[in-house]
C-alpha cells in the first residue's frame, strides 16, 4: 500500500462489438483516480492492446505490477489481443517472470477465463478473478467499476469482490434471501480438460487463490482496521457479542446476545466481510439490503423488518448450534 504498488489495465477489442469495454476503463481510472492523485498507487491503463505493447509494458514495469487486469474477448484457449488470438501460458508466464514477487491479483475480464487459473497458479501467482462463462460486456463493466469502487475505498481483495458481486445481483434482482454470497474458492488443481470444468451454477465471476492470506490485500488502509492490521474497537465488540453469543445456553440470554450483535452490526458500517460472516450466515442478503436501503430502493418498514428476518434466521442456526453443545 504505497507509491510503488502498480495496476496495470489493458482492454482489446479488434471487432469493435465491445461497446462497454470503453466504460470499463473509464471506469477503472475514475475510481483510481484519487489514490493516484494521492501518490498511493499508479495505473498505466492501456486500449487496444496488441502482443508487442503488452511485452513492453512488462519489461517497462518490471518487479513492478501489482495488479493486472484484462478487459476483452478470450476463451479457453487464451486472450484475443488487437493484432491476434494470443496462447494464454506465454503470456501469464511472461507477466510471472517480469513481476515474481511484486503481483497480488490477476483479473481476467473476459469470457470463460476459468479455464487460465490452473496456469496462473502453476507459475506461482496467488489470487485470480475469472469468468466461468461467457458474459455481456456491459456486465463486465459494471463489475469491474463496482470491484475497483470497493479496492479504492480500502475493501480487501475479498471485500471488493462480494461486494460488487451483491450490486450485479441487486441490479439483476436476484434474489438473495436464500442464498450465500460466492465464496472464494481455495484451487485445486483441474485435472481434465479446463473448458470441461466450468460451473453451471452461482455467480459468474469466481475468486479463486491460493493463499488464503493474500485475499486481504488492500490497496489502502479500510477505515475499520487499525493500522497494525487487528480488528477495531467496533470490530473487537462484534466478536465479543458473536463469543457470547456462541457460549450461551439460556434461550433468554441467547436472545438478549443476538439482539445487542444485531444492534452493533446495523449501528456500524462493518466494512470487513470477514467479521461480518462470522454471525451472518447470510451475508449476502444483508449486503444486498443495505445497498437497496442506501439506493432507496427499500423503505425503512420494509428494512426493518427485513433486518428481523435475517436475525431470525441467525437465531435459528445459532438455536441448532446450541443444542450441538
Amino acid at each position: 500500500m504505497n507509491k510503488n504498488t502498480v495496476i496495470f489495465s489493458a482492454f482489446a477489442d479488434p471487432h469493435e462489438n465491445l461497446p462497454s469495454l470503453n466504460k470499463e476503463k473509464n471506469a477503472m481510472q475514475d475510481e483510481l483516480a484519487s489514490l493516484e492523485t494521492r501518490g498511493v498507487l499508479r495505473h498505466f491503463s492501456r486500449s487496444g492492446l496488441d502482443l508487442p505493447a503488452y511485452f513492453e509494458y512488462l519489461q517497462n514495469l518490471k518487479n513492478q505490477v501489482t495488479i493486472f487486469h484484462f478487459g476483452g474477448h478470450a476463451n479457453w484457449q487464451g486472450l484475443r489481443l488487437q493484432d491476434k488470438a494470443a496462447f494464454f501460458y506465454p503470456l501469464a508466464n511472461e507477466l510471472s517472470q517480469k513481476n515474481p514477487t511484486s503481483l497480488k491479483l490477476i483479473f481476467l475480464n473476459g469470457c470463460s477465463t476459468y479455464a487460465h487459473v490452473n496456469a496462473l497458479f502453476d507459475l506461482g501467482l496467488k489470487v485470480v478473478i475469472a469468468a466461468k462463462v461467457n458474459i455481456s460486456d456491459a456486465k463486465a463493466a459494471k463489475f469491474a467499476q463496482y470491484f475497483y469502487k470497493n479496492l479504492a475505498k480500502g475493501a480487501s481483495i475479498q471485500e471488493a469482490f462480494a461486494s460488487a458481486q451483491n450490486f450485479i445481483e441487486a441490479a439483476e434482482e436476484v434474489s438473495k434471501k436464500t442464498r450465500l454470497a460466492e465464496a472464494p474458492k481455495r484451487w485445486s488443481k483441474v485435472e481434465d480438460s479446463p473448458h470441461a470444468k466450468l460451473e453451471d451454477e452461482g455467480f459468474d465471476w469466481g475468486l479463486y487463490f491460493l493463499d488464503e492470506q493474500a485475499l486481504n490485500f488492500r490497496l489502502v488502509q479500510a477505515p475499520n482496521h487499525q493500522a497494525n492490521g487487528q480488528p477495531s474497537a467496533e470490530q473487537q465488540a462484534f466478536l465479543a457479542e458473536e463469543i457470547k453469543i456462541k457460549k450461551c445456553l439460556d434461550k433468554a440470554k441467547l436472545k438478549k446476545a443476538l439482539t445487542m450483535t444485531q444492534e452493533l452490526l446495523v449501528k456500524h458500517n462493518l466494512y470487513d466481510q470477514a467479521y461480518e460472516q462470522q454471525v451472518i450466515i447470510t451475508s449476502g442478503s444483508y449486503h444486498s439490503l443495505k445497498l437497496n436501503h442506501h439506493k432507496g430502493l427499500v423503505n425503512e418498514n420494509d428494512y426493518k423488518q427485513q433486518v428481523i428476518d435475517i436475525a431470525k434466521a441467525i437465531s435459528k442456526i445459532l438455536e441448532e448450534a446450541k443444542e450441538e453443545l
